[in-house]
């Protein structure tokens, strides 16, 4: 039943969705029209000839078109899409050796200290099921020292979106606990939500996404954490990676960090 009622409101929200964009394509598809008439007019105007005419002219060019067209148009356009924009490469330039050491340096303390905090420090208390080392860090790890520029990146994306992906990710694991059947269900309202919830909230950050999704498919020693996922490995982990990427990171003085605060 529990199924069920979730799937039916799934289904409910994107045929809202979907609605919802239906009408916004069709007020923005009035306002093109408005336009192109304007333009016509105006075009008629400068050229001293009827807008009968302009228009003549555009369906001939159309059907001069239409004879050149390529047989799969919809193949063709995501063919071009795949060639890029032959805009600047952001990841064309090597960073100098001195920026390169840092993010060795800044990644090596973040990981290293919560791998000790997982490896001994949990270990001599009463819980053994406790983490503090979760695969999302290793993204977040890249993301910090290799775009601590990125907005991306920056305290509120690192706090708020990871600890709103922690709060879903957990939601939908206590809910789906005992439904083995609705695995594929909660890893991808999880991941789903939280991606929504994120942009609401002007959080993004995709190291949470991987943060919801180990948290709704946890087996094993992350099965048994519960809320307490949201405090530790999440909001610890946040911690730790916020201090070492402010200390390391602006011993240089071309780098900056954070750009903003909130």
């Amino acid at each position: 039943l529990l199924f069920a009622f979730c799937f039916l409101l799934f289904a409910f929200c994107f045929l809202l969705l979907f609605v919802s964009i239906l009408l916004s394509n069709s007020s923005e598809i009035n306002m093109l029209r408005r336009e192109v008439k304007e333009l016509r007019e105006k075009l008629a105007l400068a050229q001293n000839v009827s807008v009968s005419e302009i228009i003549e002219q555009e369906e001939a060019r159309e059907e001069e078109m239409k004879k050149r067209r390529h047989y799969f148009p919809e193949l063709s356009y995501y063919v071009k899409c795949l060639k890029g924009q032959h805009v600047f490469n952001p990841n064309g330039e090597i960073p100098s050796w001195q920026n390169l050491l840092l993010c060795f340096v800044c990644g090596f303390l973040m990981i290293s200290t919560l791998a000790l905090i997982h490896q001994y420090a949990y270990s001599l208390t009463s819980d053994p099921q406790q983490v503090a080392l979760i695969p999302p860090w290793g993204a977040a790890t890249v993301l910090l020292c290799a775009a601590a520029g990125s907005p991306l990146a920056q305290p509120r994306n690192i706090f708020l979106g990871n600890i709103i992906a922690a709060i879903v990710g957990v939601s939908f694991q206590q809910i789906f606990k005992n439904v083995p059947e609705a695995f594929w269900l909660k890893c991808a309202l999880a991941v789903s939500i939280t991606v929504s919830l994120q942009q609401l909230t002007k959080s993004v950050h995709p190291p949470g996404g991987a943060v919801a999704l180990a948290a709704a498919s946890a087996e094993g020693r992350l099965l048994s954490v519960s809320w307490w996922y949201i405090l530790t490995p999440v909001t610890l982990g946040c911690v730790v990676f916020f201090l070492y990427t402010i200390f390391v990171m602006n011993i240089r003085t071309k780098t900056q960090y954070p750009r903003f605060w909130w």
